[in-house]
Order: C-alpha cells, then sequence, then structure tokens
C-alpha cells in the first residue's frame, strides 16, 4: 500500500508541463525518466501515467541552451517547435514500484519573477546566502 504523502505529491505535479531535464522518476528497477506530464493517481489501483520526455534522438548537449531560452514551461507542451528530435511516450507504473524523484535546477532557468533573487541548486539552512 503508497501512503497519503506520494499520492499528495503526485496531485501536486498533475496538470503541469515539465521540460526535459528538470524532474526526473527514479523506479525501484534502477530505471530513470525525465518527466512531461504527470496525470492524476489511481487511488484504487494505485498506478499512474506519466508522460515522460523520449531524448534518444535529440542532441542533450544542446538542451540546457534552449531551457534558457523558453521560460515558459507551457511553451514545452508543443516541444517540436523547439526541438524537432525531442518526442515523448505514456508509461503506466505502479506507485508502489517509484522509488523517489530528482527535481533538477538549472543555474539560469526559470527566471525569477518581479526581481526576485534566483535559488540556485539546493537549500541548505546551514549555508550563507547573498
Amino acid at each position: 500500500m503508497v501512503g497519503n504523502d506520494m499520492f499528495d505529491y503526485l496531485d501536486g505535479l498533475a496538470g503541469q508541463t515539465f521540460p526535459p531535464l528538470l524532474l526526473e522518476v527514479l523506479l525501484k528497477s534502477g530505471r530513470t525518466f525525465y518527466l512531461k506530464n504527470v496525470f492524476y493517481p489511481n487511488r484504487e489501483t494505485e498506478m499512474i501515467a506519466l508522460r515522460v520526455w523520449d531524448l534518444r534522438a535529440a542532441d542533450v548537449q544542446s538542451l540546457p541552451e534552449k531551457l534558457n531560452a523558453v521560460p515558459d514551461r507551457d511553451t514545452w507542451e508543443n516541444f517540436r517547435e523547439i526541438d524537432a528530435n525531442l518526442d515523448q511516450a505514456n508509461l503506466w507504473v505502479p506507485l508502489a514500484e517509484i522509488e523517489g524523484f530528482m527535481e533538477w535546477h538549472e543555474r539560469y532557468w526559470p527566471q525569477p519573477k518581479n526581481d526576485e533573487k534566483a535559488q540556485i541548486g539546493f537549500f541548505s539552512p546551514l549555508r550563507e546566502t547573498d
């Protein structure tokens, strides 16, 4: 049985578009996938549909530059306009097979709003900030 924390986290992710290289799901099998979209989990079957990025034909080295050039996540819904080599696939996963999630942060994307200072990397309360 999967705990409510997993359902709550996935419910919070649902309905968003994630650019490539931003949110990675780690499975107990050792496989990982970068998420594009998360659909609401089925609480009865404890399954979830994930739309994942297919990066096999993409030039992964140029993706960070493209990420920086497109600060609006919703723009990535029409990803072929940004990179014709990107593709997507649907993956159905039992929730019990999810080991965790990794949220990656890149120095220049997304841009802070309203002149706020950007948070770079993981936050540690023991580290002094500028």
